[in-house]
């Protein structure tokens, strides 16, 4: 009489431990995907390439990654940022939709792309969603997922990765690049400490000669605003065949804290409709160290200042993302400069007020 029991019992162990034994086989999978005819922020891309091979290390994914691309007109070759968040779109045979953030390595158009080795946990190695904030598969369902042998169906820039992008990690082997945040920190923490931190910040007064403060005035919150609204106020830009402009405006609410907000509008455009208008807000905690990094770039007569936050929170139509653009003419470049650091003068300050 319990022979068919213990049958049974053997019968659903072995099934089980066939089952995690499947779930368990090596992670292997080594493919490209292609997108023609996209833009990229003022970048035009012609195409461009992501090659992947997916492999485990000490039993979590290792994502090795490569970016190719090629400019399309009016793009100099080095239009793009140094980095970018991608999201891979995955389709199982049942029609199941889910997605891998990635975060690639860019050079120059038409030369080959660095490789780059990321290794996130299997928790936030396949996601359900694409958008901020994203819900990712635990490591069992992620497993199942892509156990199922799924096949990649495309890929997509994405600049609201970040929280995402924060979990990947770079392999051992591989060194993560360093962004030198202390350039002349220690002098202007000796300039600027005693007013930020009692409150009295120093805003350019009208007719004051601002080159002769320009160290002083851009280490506090109010200085950095009244650069903005004063210098880079107005942008005249030409993309895509198209002529349009974007309004900065800067408004200070503390010492410690700045709205940015950019406005574009798009005018005449040769042989294609008219883009539509977009507006871009965000609100800086810099006690909060909201800002992960700033970069200046330049393109042809024309420079931006990149400012990289730590979380999504630049809304944008319907979206967060983490990066907030000022654009100017090349002849503003040290300007930009300069208040990138500004920005990691005023944020290591009030850090250390907060902490203080």
């Amino acid at each position: 009489m319990l022979k068919p029991v213990f049958f049974k019992i053997f019968q659903a162990a072995l099934i089980s431990a066939i089952a995690n034994l499947s779930q368990s086989a090596p992670l292997e999978k080594t493919f490209s995907l292609s997108k023609s005819q996209f833009n990229q922020g003022y970048c035009n891309i012609a195409e461009a390439t992501v090659s992947i091979q997916l492999t485990e290390s000490f039993g979590e994914p290792l994502i090795t990654s490569q970016f190719d691309w090629q400019a399309g007109s009016n793009t100099p070759p080095d239009c793009l940022p140094k980095q970018l968040d991608l999201w891979i779109e995955w389709q199982s045979n049942d029609d199941r939709i889910a997605y891998m953030p990635i975060t690639v390595k860019t050079s120059p158009s038409g030369i080959s792309g660095e490789e780059r080795l990321s290794s996130p946990t299997w928790s936030r190695f396949i996601c359900q969603t694409k958008v901020y904030t994203a819900s990712c598969f635990d490591q069992q369902t992620a497993q199942r997922f892509i156990g199922s042998n799924p096949y990649a169906v495309s890929f997509e820039l994405a600049q609201w990765a970040t929280v995402a992008e924060a979990s990947i990690e770079e392999a051992p082997q591989r060194v993560r690049p360093k962004i030198d945040f202390g350039i002349q920190l220690e002098d202007r923490l000796n300039q600027s400490i005693d007013n930020l931190l009692t409150g009295k910040d120093s805003p350019d007064e009208e007719g004051a000669t601002r080159d002769s403060k320009k160290t002083d005035s851009l280490s506090s919150v109010s200085g950095l605003a009244s650069a903005i609204n004063h210098r880079l106020a107005g942008y005249e830009m030409n993309a895509f065949d198209c002529q349009g402009s974007a309004i900065y405006s800067a408004t200070r609410i503390s010492e410690c804290r700045l709205i940015l907000q950019a406005d574009t509008t798009w005018g005449q455009c040769q042989g294609q409709t008219s883009l539509p208008g977009s507006r871009q807000q965000v609100e800086i905690d810099f006690s909060q160290r909201g800002v992960k990094r700033t970069e200046v770039v330049s393109r042809g007569l024309h420079a931006s200042l990149l400012i990289s936050l730590a979380e999504p929170a630049v809304v944008s139509a319907n979206q967060a993302i983490n990066l907030f653009v000022l654009s100017s003419k090349l002849k503003e470049q040290q300007l930009l400069e300069d208040l990138g650091r500004g920005i990691t003068t005023v944020q290591e300050l009030c850090s250390l007020g907060k902490q203080s």
